[in-house]
């Protein structure tokens, strides 16, 4: 018989982002606008596609560990996590010491409270 195409699709090995939506993440990303970074990356990273390592290393270094982020420190932690549940999260995508970026964040949100 004919397989499902919804198990066809879950047997597909997850891609990198297309070049087409990769361009304008890069563009915000030029533009340091990192709120339409987070925004395109949320919208565009599935179990299908995945972002490559040095977008991943942008959003987590110039992103969520900056001194900057504040409200979007959310979004980025959310992305990133969204990154980490589809699988696509291999440790050459997400190679960090997730403890000490824990760290980093409750130090951050309780100089943001302080």
């Amino acid at each position: 018989g004919k397989v499902p195409r919804r198990a066809e699709n879950a047997r597909r090995k997850a891609q990198p982002i297309p070049s087409t939506k990769l361009s304008m993440v890069v563009t915000t990303m030029e533009e340091n606008f990192p709120r339409g970074t987070l925004q395109f990356l949320t919208d565009f990273v599935s179990c299908q596609h995945y972002p490559p390592k040095e977008i991943v290393s942008h959003v987590t270094r110039n992103i969520l560990l900056s001194s900057e982020a504040g409200p979007l420190l959310k979004d980025a932690y959310m992305l990133l996590m969204k990154i980490q549940i589809c699988k696509s999260a291999t440790t050459a995508v997400l190679s960090w010491d997730w403890d000490l970026l824990r760290y980093v964040l409750e130090e951050q949100v309780q100089a943001m409270v302080l």
